[in-house]
């Protein structure tokens, strides 16, 4: 009876993807938006970058906090169903922290000249956005970068990348997707472990039961908890909250805003 219930939910969660592909749902365009006033700021700069088939309002209420805690950046929305996630990072990341960094050289000189303390950058960043960070980051580091939040990361994959269906629909799932698998010779399994200052938070509460049928043991919905820890980064389950909901919690933006103080 439990497989007939499973293998029913599967079907459903198969028709509601191709629902939301033929809908155009999963393909998102790149902008950027962003808030603050970076010019006149006396805080980190901060960078923000959703997860996979997002945009960026999906962190929305975290942009809105940060600016009302006096903080300005960039909330950067890039396709995530074009590119593989090499790709993603050098066309649509790496020039957004070239350019933000150009300007935080500008502030510093001011700063230095003033005896205060030079500013940093800051990233938040949601679900498959923290594979193209840690990627980005590998790949390109600098002196400028300050503290990294993930939240609901994949950091050693997830089995919502890795079933028959993403493999299905992969043509139009997209390539990043695929990369993102919890086979250890997978693309993010085979990223190094961060060396700078991080924080990973998870939920686990899985309140979809369409994605909770493909995601094995306690998860956020999408990730597994044990999947989303990394060496060297702080750790916190966030109670209650699932893989979507942690974007807009209040116990979450508590836990960055003194984060981004320590």
């Amino acid at each position: 009876m439990k497989n007939i219930k499973n293998y029913i939910l599967k079907i459903v969660f198969l028709l509601s993807v191709t629902i939301n592909i033929n809908a155009g749902i999963l393909t998102h365009e790149f902008r950027t938006e962003e808030f603050g006033n970076i010019e006149k700021t006396d805080k980190d700069i901060v960078i923000l970058m959703h997860g996979i088939y997002s945009k960026l309002d999906n962190l929305e209420y975290i942009e809105k906090k940060l600016e009302e805690n006096g903080y300005s950046g960039v909330n950067i929305q890039y396709p995530t169903t074009k590119d593989e996630i090499q790709d993603i990072a050098k066309k649509y990341i790496e020039p957004e922290i070239e350019k933000k960094i150009k300007i935080l050289n500008e502030i510093n000189k001011k700063r230095v000249s003033e005896n205060k303390k030079k500013l940093k950058i800051n990233f938040i960043v949601h679900s498959m956005g923290s594979v193209v960070l840690r990627y980005q980051l590998q790949e390109n580091t600098f002196e400028e970068l300050g503290k990294v939040v993930f939240l609901s990361p994949p950091s050693h994959g997830s089995s919502m990348a890795g079933n028959f269906f993403t493999e299905l629909l992969s043509p139009y799932l997209g390539k990043a997707i695929k990369q993102i698998n919890v086979q250890k010779d997978s693309f993010v399994n085979h990223l190094k472990e961060p060396d700078y200052n991080c924080y990973v938070m998870v939920g686990n509460r899985a309140n979809n039961p369409l994605y909770s049928v493909i995601t094995d043991g306690e998860s956020d919905g999408a990730v597994p908890v044990k999947s989303a820890k990394l060496e060297n980064c702080k750790f916190k389950i966030i109670d209650g909250e699932s893989h979507s909901s942690i974007l807009k919690s209040d116990k979450v933006m508590q836990e960055i805003l003194k984060y981004f103080k320590e």
